[in-house]
């Protein structure tokens, strides 16, 4: 499909990296910026916007997955689909791999060396957005279990095993669904948090300031 129509797709629902700025865990979005995405019209002139940062992560998918093959011994396929929860179909997913002969997934990461994710990556750690956009996929799919891979460039490759966690799962379909229904579908935006991410949105529809003006965010 296009890239206006997997945008228009995506506002079905709920992605696994908007899960983690659902519940307040992102550094780089926030439940306004969600609720803008899923609810601003998509048309042909909607630009195209892909940073060097993901436009190399998505390139370097595939070498990714071919080093969690080389490093495990297991073989993993692509999903050629947006997939959604049985039972709830606004929470959807575009996962990167699932592992063959096994209920797992697998998750691919790029991160730059010395960054805060790199040296989670390094001890063994998950970031707390990649666990929550991990865990949401294994709330769509059902899986038991997601390998995050992750390439430190220049430095190094890790595998790291999430395991599914009833009690995270549970609490993040709960959220889920409140922002989906109280926000979203009920075209209520959710309150300003006071997140950088959110205060940019602000400053770009509000570039000037009144003192003492009220403004109705829509």
């Amino acid at each position: 499909m296009s890239r206006q129509d997997w945008l228009r797709a995506r506002q079905k629902g709920i992605g696994g990296s908007e899960a983690a700025a659902i519940i307040g865990l992102s550094k780089y979005s926030s439940p306004l910026k969600v609720y803008l995405d899923k609810t601003t019209p998509i048309t042909d002139e909607t630009p195209d916007i892909q940073s060097e940062a993901m436009r190399q992560g998505k390139d370097l998918e595939e070498y990714c997955a071919s080093r969690f093959e080389e490093a495990t011994g297991k073989k993993v396929r692509r999903v050629n689909a947006i997939v959604q929860h049985p039972k709830y179909d606004f929470l959807i997913a575009n996962l990167d791999r699932r592992v063959d002969g096994e209920n797992s997934i697998l998750e691919c990461k790029t991160t730059k060396p010395y960054t805060e994710a790199a040296k989670a990556f390094e001890v063994g750690n998950v970031p707390p957005e990649y666990a929550i956009q991990c865990h949401h996929y294994m709330l769509v799919t059902g899986a038991d279990k997601c390998y995050l891979a992750a390439v430190v460039l220049g430095m190094g490759f890790h595998v790291i095993e999430i395991d599914r966690d009833q009690e995270v799962l549970d609490l993040l379909l709960e959220r889920e669904i409140e922002f989906w229904e109280k926000c979203v579908k009920a075209g209520t935006p959710p309150e300003w948090d006071g997140s950088e991410a959110a205060s940019e949105i602000l400053k770009e529809r509000y570039p000037e300031v009144q003192k003492g003006a009220e403004v109705e965010l829509k």
